[in-house]
C-alpha cells in the first residue's frame, strides 16, 4: 500500500486547516466580531482566486508533451478564470459592504485584519506553493480541474452570505456560521478527494 500521496499533501491540509481556523477562532474568542470574520473569509477568497490564476499562469508550460504549443490556451484559461471569478467576488464584496457595513455602521479593526490577512496569505502560498511543487508541469486537463475545483469557493460565498443574512434576522452572531462549517466542509472535502484520487492512482501504479 502506497502511502506517499497522503503523505505529500498533509502540508497542504495543514495550511487548509489554519486558514479556515483564524477568523473561526477569532470569532469565537470574542477579539473579532461576527462581521470582521466575514471579511476575513472573503478576502481570504479573493487571495485564492489570484493565487489560483498566478499558479495556472506559471505551472503550465507554454509547450505540451507532444511540442505543441498551448500558450495561449493556458493564457486564456487564467484569464478567464481571473476574471470571472473576481467579478463574482466584486459583487459579493458590494453586498456585503451594504448590507453589514453600511447599513449596520459595524467599525473595523483594519490593522488586525490586515495581520490575520498576512497570516492567511502565507499559508496560502505554503498551500499552493507546496501543491504547485507536487503537480508541476500541470498539462491543460489538470489545470482545468483545478479551476474547476475552486470554483466552489466561490459557490460557498454566495451561500454563505445568502443564508447568513436569514439567520442574522434571529441573531447577528449566528451570520458567520454558514462560512464556518460549508466552507471548511468543501475545503477538506476537495482536499480529501484530491489524496484519494493520488492514492488510489498510485496504488494502481505500483501493481502494474
Amino acid at each position: 500500500m502506497n502511502l506517499k500521496p497522503i503523505a505529500a499533501s498533509l502540508p497542504r491540509l495543514a495550511a487548509v486547516l489554519g486558514v479556515n481556523t483564524i477568523p473561526a477562532l477569532g470569532w469565537l474568542r470574542e477579539t473579532w466580531s461576527a462581521e470582521v470574520a466575514m471579511l476575513l473569509y472573503y478576502l481570504e477568497t479573493v487571495a485564492v482566486i489570484l493565487l489560483v490564476g498566478a499558479m495556472v499562469r506559471l505551472i503550465v508550460p507554454a509547450v505540451d508533451e507532444r511540442g505543441v504549443s498551448i500558450a495561449g490556451e493556458r493564457n486564456r484559461l487564467a484569464r478567464s478564470y481571473v476574471f470571472f471569478m473576481l467579478v463574482f467576488a466584486a459583487g459579493i464584496g458590494l453586498f456585503l459592504g451594504l448590507a453589514l457595513w453600511r447599513l449596520l455602521g459595524v467599525p473595523i479593526p483594519w490593522r488586525s485584519v490586515g495581520v490575520a490577512m498576512a497570516v492567511i496569505i502565507v499559508l496560502q502560498l505554503v498551500a499552493y506553493g507546496w501543491e504547485a511543487y507536487r503537480l508541476r508541469p500541470l498539462d491543460i486537463a489538470d489545470a482545468e480541474r483545478l479551476v474547476n475545483r475552486d470554483m466552489g469557493r466561490i459557490t460557498i460565498l454566495h451561500l454563505g452570505v445568502l443564508f447568513g443574512m436569514f439567520l442574522a434576522a434571529a441573531r447577528l452572531a449566528w451570520f458567520v456560521w454558514p462560512f464556518i462549517i460549508l466552507k471548511t466542509m468543501v475545503d477538506v472535502a476537495g482536499l480529501v478527494d484530491q489524496m484519494r484520487r493520488k492514492w488510489r492512482e498510485a496504488n494502481e501504479a505500483d501493481a502494474q
